[in-house]
């Protein structure tokens, strides 16, 4: 599904567009001009196959993407990057303060004991993890093609949350994958789950502010395609203002 020049979504699950296995959270693919390609998260594992069939339904060959960018360790995104991986041959970029947990198959920094205890996964569920190739800090900086990526750290959904902006240009366009850390109308993803923080989200939100963003891509639920920035505005403004703990994208469900 194109939803930008560069942007296409090839995976989502139960809490999106239904493309894919009902855990997936939502893959994007990013296309630049040159051919080279990225991936934004991988979805759970549980349906690679069909992604795989999605990135070439929309005309790409997926063994051109050159780096999968995982938001966060959560199954539900870093699930598929084992087999993604083993298949195209591609680097995993997955951030710095959740790489060591993931390696390690520590499950419960990866939220999966929580969510087995709540039915998202069943027993049979298999998280197979990998090495991670490249360990993303804050401010890092990545190109596809002729497209620049860069990192902007929010731990707050959890403890490594990175966002990642994608920028057309000098001038162009400005789109912000946002993973589990704001969704559209300002929805934070606070979880009752290890590592995730709302004492850190108003710490580190107000990252968010004063990026200008056209186009918000969160992990779940819907996107917004232009004025992202009045849903990411509206969040820090709850944050900063309100005594109460601010909506949850739960809310919306």
């Amino acid at each position: 599904m194109r939803l930008t020049k560069h942007v296409y979504l090839v995976g989502s699950g139960d809490s999106g567009f239904r493309l894919s296995a009902d855990a997936d959270c939502n893959v994007y693919l990013i296309a630049s001009a040159t051919g080279e390609l990225g991936l934004i998260d991988s979805g759970s594992g549980l349906a690679t196959d069909i992604i795989l069939k999605q990135i070439i339904a929309e005309g790409f060959d997926p063994s051109k993407i050159k780096i999968i960018f995982c938001t966060h360790a959560h199954p539900d995104h870093a699930g598929g990057i084992y087999e993604l991986r083993k298949l195209l041959g591609c680097i995993v970029a997955l951030p710095d303060a959740e790489a060591t947990g993931f390696e390690a198959h520590d499950e419960a920094a990866l939220g999966l004991i929580e969510a087995r205890r709540a039915g998202i996964y069943g027993p049979e569920y298999s998280f197979r993890t990998c090495h991670v190739d490249y360990r993303v800090q804050h401010k890092d900086e990545f190109t596809i093609g002729e497209l620049r990526i860069t990192a902007i750290h929010v731990p707050s959904h959890s403890v490594g949350s990175t966002c990642y902006l994608l920028q057309e240009g000098q001038q162009g366009r400005k789109s912000l994958f946002s993973g589990d850390v704001i969704f559209a109308d300002g929805r934070l993803g606070l979880l009752n789950c290890q590592g995730s923080s709302l004492e850190n989200y108003r710490k580190y939100l107000s990252r968010l502010r004063g990026l200008d963003i056209d186009a918000l891509f969160p992990g779940h639920y819907r996107f917004v395609l232009n004025n992202g920035q009045k849903d990411i505005d509206k969040a820090c403004q709850i944050l900063e203002t309100s005594l109460f703990i601010p909506p949850t994208v739960k809310d919306c469900c």
